[in-house]
């Protein structure tokens, strides 16, 4: 019920307020549950678990210095669908590869209907998907009850494109999940998501084997080769916008963007300006107080609440990043143990991404990106069976 809850958006939508939040306390309460006694060997570190969520929601809603209680509970709900996700992974480390195989394949599909029906969805309403970013806007009801999938959802397909490239190579039928997904991606009009996505598959060609030293340097290649050649793809970008217009497509070409708008600002993207006067903000909160943040402080200082790990130092200072670290390590150590095969160096791409997004963006709003980070490489992670060695 959490997956299925959390990765078809109508689901949601088509609720009473009061049944949504009885159903959250339903899915969060069973969750916790099950994730505590399904595993009796390690229930003292599915614990340990439990209370590092909990402290994180507790740093991000205080943080802010926000001073009532009130809508404590609604946030705590919300904000554990995406911690949910983490403590899931770790209690199902044990479970026989047939039950791993079922929930994968359960959850691919999940993702699969949603990315079409978001596809098709921001075709009809065109920019749906961005204003589903902000979930109080006119017509978001409209466009969840279509399915249409909201930013969590868009940040998600990223992280998890790893793994469907992984699986293509496996059988050739999930390359047309990884062509969806930039289709979705384009669409949906998520520059900065856009970005991500390019700029990691070129990597995961250019470096198969995920060596770091190689990584490094097909980053800094990208890097020049974006600096010299953005002339060109702004000429690209331009003419493919006009020859759109000149066939009446308007739903597409408003799509394209030169290069130096998507930088600067634009009504749709923000721009790098806005963005860095964002991120400035929650820096100088944490500077303001480095240890503890915004946490007991006596007047609010303002976060930009555009870059999760900024607005982290900002809201919970060294302490809340230090127990955001403690709350990632069972996963990083899940990523460092065991052979290494052609998934474990997938599952570390998918991981960077994350962390990526999480420094670029708001990520713990959403088990839409926490399930496809935590979950799914846990479920395609088969014990004592042969994958793929990295020489292969």
């Amino acid at each position: 019920m959490y997956i299925t809850y959390i990765m078809l958006p109508f689901v949601s939508a088509v609720l009473p307020s009061s049944i949504r939040t009885m159903v959250l306390l339903y899915i969060m309460g069973s969750t916790l549950v099950f994730t505590t006694f399904a595993n009796m060997k390690r229930m003292g570190h599915i614990m340990a678990l439990h209370v590092t969520a909990i402290l994180m929601i507790t740093i991000g809603y205080f943080g802010k210095n926000v001073s009532s209680y009130a809508g404590y509970i609604t946030y705590f709900t919300n904000r554990y669908m995406f911690w949910g996700a983490l403590v899931y992974a770790y209690t199902i480390q044990s479970w026989e590869n047939h039950r791993k195989k079922r929930m994968a394949r359960f959850l691919i599909l999940l993702i699969s209907v949603t990315m079409v029906t978001t596809f098709i969805g921001n075709l009809v309403y065109p920019e749906a998907s961005r204003i589903l970013a902000d979930i109080s806007r006119d017509n978001s009801v409209l466009y969840l009850t279509h399915n249409i999938g909201p930013y969590g959802f868009i940040y998600g397909l990223v992280v998890i494109l790893p793994f469907l490239i992984w699986m293509s190579k496996q059988k050739k039928r999930y390359l047309l999940l990884v062509i969806l997904v930039f289709a979705v991606l384009f669409v949906a009009q998520y520059s900065l998501a856009i970005l991500i996505a390019v700029a990691a598959l070129i990597i995961m060609l250019l470096v198969p084997d995920g060596k770091p030293i190689k990584v490094v340097g097909a980053v800094s290649l990208l890097l020049l080769a974006f600096a010299l050649f953005t002339p060109l793809l702004d000429a690209i970008l331009i003419r493919t916008r006009e020859l759109f217009e000149s066939m009446g497509l308007t739903v597409l070409s408003n799509r394209f963007t030169s290069v130096s708008d998507l930088l600067v600002d634009n009504n749709l993207t923000g721009g790098a300006l806005t963005r860095t006067e964002l991120y400035m903000k929650s820096l100088n909160a944490w500077v303001q107080s480095p240890v503890i943040g915004n946490l007991f402080s006596g007047y609010a200082r303002t976060l930009g609440g555009h870059s999760e790990i900024l607005d982290l130092l900002g809201s919970g200072g060294l302490v809340g990043m230090l127990i955001f670290i403690i709350s990632m390590m069972p996963h990083i150590r899940r990523l460092k143990s065991g052979k290494e095969t052609k998934l474990s160096i997938y599952k570390r791409y998918s991981f960077i991404i994350f962390l990526v997004i999480a420094l670029l963006n708001p990520v713990f709003v959403s088990g839409m990106i926490s399930i496809p980070a935590f979950l799914l490489p846990e479920l395609l992670d088969m014990k004592n069976e042969e994958l793929p060695p990295v020489s292969s």
